[in-house]
């Protein structure tokens, strides 16, 4: 069971977070074009996104990121579908989330993910769920994007 109910901003976050590091490594290392099978990306590295300093290695067909600094040394796994920033599994979320310290149950986290698809904030997909894109809102509008 969830210690508390999973919260959209989680969801956001890890997206988010998933994209700045994919958005990294690109940069980093550009020659790494096959998204498919990830034959030409480096078996190990780091990348950095602001002052945080991330490691991460090659996994069949993935990239696993840990942060090294600073503390806590949250996970992103980045597996299957590597191209696509705004695709996760139950499993990447739950892999995120327990990094941050949260005690997640995949049967629940299932039944929240199936929510916010009714709630058209997420996509349900072969294998995972796409984020829907956030409206962006003018900054002062006193409104926040959802």
């Amino acid at each position: 069971m969830l210690c508390s109910p999973l919260r959209v901003e989680q969801i956001e976050m890890f997206v988010d977070l998933q994209d700045e590091l994919m958005a990294a490594f690109r940069s980093q290392f550009p020659g790494a074009k096959d998204f498919k099978w990830l034959l030409d990306f480096p078996r190990r590295g780091m990348v950095a996104i602001g002052r945080d300093s991330w490691s991460f290695h090659r996994h069949g067909c993935g990239l696993r990121f840990m942060r090294e600094y600073p503390a806590p040394h949250l996970v992103v796994d980045v597996s299957e579908n590597v191209a696509e920033t705004s695709f996760f599994s139950p499993w990447r979320l739950v892999d995120f989330l327990e990094s941050c310290g949260e005690r997640v149950e995949i049967a629940d986290l299932e039944k929240a993910l199936e929510s916010l698809v009714t709630a058209l904030r997420l996509r349900s997909v072969e294998g995972g769920y796409l984020a829907e894109p956030r409206a962006h809102i003018p900054e002062g509008s006193g409104t926040k994007p959802v």
